[in-house]
């Protein structure tokens, strides 16, 4: 369930832009009732035209009036993040928790951008945080769970699929069944394991280091691993050859 940033309701009147004498693009002085008349307009671009670019302007020109608008710099995150930008989303949500540390709803949409973003602890951080606020619960649960997989916490993962199950969530009772049970768990536990070991192996070699990525997939495959089908003609043409030369 995505969470959706609140629209104005009330259209406010226009006030007039306050510039310097000197520079209109460079001197925009401080104007928090032109911030809110540009939020609204960002708001009218979303509601009226579904807009995103022309909203994400009109906030970004709103924040320049007044850097401490909380609501502007929300909404500009999560259109960013719309639109997949979520390096962007990610500036403006710490941008806004620095002004306003104890936004629930902001720590939860920064667990998304950094999940997105691949940064997996610190998205298991922010969820955490939103659990702790009963920040939309049943996905912060599932959604940590997952990345408790992809981290290599398999008790973890199982953990909070099960909370999520009590929130309601269906696809955390989809997968908890597929991995958590009694007869399922000691797979899904090495599984986790192995694909921890293989990440780390593609980054050993990513880094150049050859010996250490062929010790890693040769204890992954001694575990059992067996490669996804689309990387099965690499996984045999390049990897094991490799190995084995090095390993002469």
């Amino acid at each position: 369930m995505k969470i959706y940033p609140l629209l104005v309701s009330i259209f406010i009147a226009a006030t007039p832009t306050i510039f310097s004498d000197k520079s209109k693009a460079k001197n925009i002085i401080f104007d928090k009732s032109k911030s809110i008349e540009l939020s609204v307009e960002g708001d009218k671009k979303i509601y009226f035209y579904n807009d995103h670019k022309g909203a994400i302007k009109d906030y970004t020109e709103s924040i320049k009036f007044d850097p401490k608008n909380t609501y502007s710099l929300f909404n500009r995150a999560y259109y960013k993040s719309e639109l997949k930008d979520y390096k962007g989303a990610l500036r403006d949500l710490n941008q806004l928790l620095a002004i306003d540390p104890s936004n629930g709803t902001a720590i939860y949409n920064r667990a998304r951008a950094n999940a997105n973003l691949k940064r997996n602890i610190s998205a298991i951080k922010d969820y955490s945080r939103a659990i702790s606020k009963e920040i939309e619960l049943q996905y912060s649960y599932f959604n940590r769970g997952i990345l408790k997989e992809l981290i290599g916490d398999a008790k973890g993962a199982c953990s909070d699929w099960g909370k999520g199950i009590e929130k309601g969530n269906k696809r955390a009772k989809n997968v908890f069944t597929e991995n958590c049970l009694p007869s399922n768990f000691a797979r899904f536990e090495l599984k986790t394991k192995n694909n921890l070991i293989m990440k780390r192996a593609r980054e050993r070699n990513l880094a150049g280091d050859r010996r250490g990525a062929c010790e890693d997939y040769q204890i992954a495959k001694n575990n059992g691993y067996v490669p996804p089908k689309e990387y099965k003609l690499f996984y045999k043409v390049i990897t094991d050859p490799y190995c084995f030369l090095r390993t002469i």
